[in-house]
């Protein structure tokens, strides 16, 4: 595992101590970061949606769309035994001036990843 920075703000009266545990060497555009309940970091990275595994410091990527931007992401409540994520991503007419974004539902298949 690569070691991690660990910066210190002060806040008052507390101290925050921050640890940096993926920085964008290893990330494009990480918009919706949620904690899963397999203990891992999930992310929508530009046209992705990735998983960092805090054990062994791996990126997975789940899904590559090939285009547009992830915007949001939601596991469903009672997630891995109903294995549905819900993820809004740009369009690539998005930034031309064009309002679409795309709404996805996918299903998880935990035994392939």
């Amino acid at each position: 595992m690569s070691s991690n920075a660990q910066l210190t703000y002060q806040l008052g009266s507390t101290t925050l101590l921050i640890d940096v545990v993926v920085d964008s060497s290893r990330v494009n555009i990480p918009w919706e970061i949620l904690w899963g309940p397999d203990d891992r970091l999930w992310m929508t990275d530009g046209p992705l949606i990735t998983r960092w595994d805090p054990v062994t410091d791996v990126i997975d990527t789940l899904i590559d769309r090939g285009y547009g931007n992830g915007l949001g992401m939601a596991l469903h409540p009672d997630f891995p035994n109903t294995p549905i994520i819900m993820a809004v991503f740009d369009t690539a007419d998005y930034y031309a001036s064009n309002t679409w974004c795309e709404v996805s539902r996918f299903i998880y298949d935990p035994v392939n990843d």
